[in-house]
């Protein structure tokens, strides 16, 4: 069973977010960060619920 929630414009199709992150390299070979975004806007377009898209983002990578 498939549900699409935008065709009962339950949900918005359009987010916009502010995103923050602070990245450092070890070694020059490793490489990590960190990130945090703030989603701006009400997501679903009822007036009873509110849903915003709000995460944490990490990420490891090796330099060579």
């Amino acid at each position: 069973t498939t549900i699409d929630n935008y065709a009962n414009n339950e949900y918005s199709r359009f987010n916009l977010a502010v995103t923050a992150g602070v990245g450092v390299d070890i070694m020059e070979m490793i490489r990590v960060k960190f990130a945090y975004n703030l989603g701006l806007l009400d997501l679903n377009k009822n007036e009873y619920i509110t849903h915003t898209e709000t995460n944490w983002q990490i990420g490891v990578a090796y330099l060579f």
